[in-house]
């Protein structure tokens, strides 16, 4: 559906089941940088971010490639109903213009209680929604959950690192 509010057209749920892996991820993520820190414990913090990063991306395709056949389908329901709003919407545009700027008002009607107003901002929105809708069902927040999860480790080297330490102090003096 177009018009679902998830822009997923109804899928969205997927998206929210691939998050939920972010543990194991963050998992497996600890347990590289271990290994590493084990074999080579004066390491560059820029090669292990690297090497998370690259994890985390590695992760992201093995987690959302599942979710690639609906591709199709919401791509042709997107299609699909950037094509049905637009020619209602410009129906509806036309009717609207004529209607109240084009002609005088009718007696006994007040335009802060008439329903056309209300109308076209539901098709507006429904119009927005369709328009907006993601071909692949994948939202934001769990590609995010998931990079987050890859580079959690990287948080306790960092604060190991005095460099990093005398940032934050400079940091947090010049906010003083």
């Amino acid at each position: 559906m177009p018009t679902h509010p998830d822009v997923a057209g109804g899928l969205g749920f997927l998206s929210t089941c691939q998050a939920s892996f972010s543990i194991i991820v963050f998992a497996v993520a600890s347990t590289l940088t271990a290994q590493r820190l084990r074999y080579d414990p004066n390491g560059d913090l820029i090669g292990y971010a690297t090497h998370l990063l690259a994890f985390g991306l590695i992760c992201l395709i093995v987690l959302f490639a599942p979710l690639l056949p609906f591709c199709r389908q919401l791509l042709v329901a997107k299609r699909r109903g950037d094509h049905a709003f637009s020619g209602v919407a410009a129906w509806h545009s036309r009717r609207f213009e004529h209607r109240w700027f084009h002609r005088e008002e009718p007696p006994g009607v007040d335009p802060l209680s008439a329903p056309d107003f209300s109308s076209l901002t539901d098709l507006g929105t429904s119009f927005t929604l369709a328009r907006s809708m993601r071909w692949l069902p994948m939202d934001p927040r769990a590609v995010v959950a998931i990079l987050c999860a890859a580079m959690a480790p990287m948080v306790p080297l960092l604060f190991i690192n005095r460099r990093f330490m005398d940032v934050l102090t400079a940091v947090g003096k010049s906010l003083l």
